[in-house]
């Protein structure tokens, strides 16, 4: 797999400044969704390995340095909530973890960026590039997409994104709520998860749990 060795150096880098005490394999794939990825079963049963899809593999270093931290962060939440059952271990790390992980990945990204931070600044998420501001909306219109179909994992990004953005002194708070009308009901969950210092574990878990309730009842309506 090409840059295979550049990819390993990201993570010793992570392994060192986060005193991480596993070093993954790293695997090519073709059929994965997304750029790169671990799979939550392998990782429970403690067999790190990171996916990286091939087709975003002529991406910029720091792209690839930052899909990568994004993974590494995923495994190592994955050994801090190993003592879970799966399924509860599947939802924490399906919803902190993405939270987590999308913090991580961004600021990898902004570090490199033109300063002062601003809604059109351009990003580099795998070898696509695209401004603050749209990358926020596109996760948040398919988190809308994706709510009774498929999955929250889009909401995740974008409030990890916006974590990422408060560290540059840019607030994206209020242009998120503003997108999210008919999940009023989550507003404060999300001013409470982007405002504080570390990512709030049990309000995110009860964010999702209200989620899950929320699309059982059929509770939200987009027309």
């Amino acid at each position: 797999m090409k840059r295979k060795k550049e990819i390993k150096t990201f993570c010793k880098e992570y392994i060192q400044l986060y005193n991480l005490d596993v070093i993954p394999t790293i695997k090519g794939a073709h059929r994965i969704d997304g750029a790169a990825q671990i799979k939550l079963k392998q990782s429970y049963r403690k067999d790190y390995r990171i996916y990286y899809n091939t087709k975003y593999l002529d991406c910029t270093s720091v792209a690839l340095k930052a899909m990568t931290f994004h993974e590494m962060t995923h495994i190592a939440d994955s050994i801090i909530f190993n003592d879970l059952p799966f399924n509860e271990f599947k939802k924490v790390l399906n919803s902190y973890s993405e939270i987590h992980a999308s913090e991580m990945e961004l600021d990898i990204i902004l570090k490199q960026c033109e300063k002062p931070i601003n809604s059109q600044s351009l990003v580099y998420l795998g070898n696509i590039q695209t401004t603050v501001e749209n990358l926020l909306s596109v996760n948040i219109e398919q988190f809308k997409t994706n709510f009774y179909p498929k999955t929250f994992t889009c909401l995740f990004y974008a409030i990890g994104y916006a974590r990422a953005l408060r560290k540059y002194n840019f607030d994206y708070s209020t242009e998120i709520l503003n997108m999210l009308p008919e999940f009023d009901f989550i507003h404060n969950h999300i001013k409470t998860i982007l405002y504080s210092d570390d990512i709030d574990f049990d309000t995110t878990m009860d964010m999702f749990k209200v989620l899950q309730e929320s699309r059982l009842k059929c509770q939200v309506k987009f027309w």
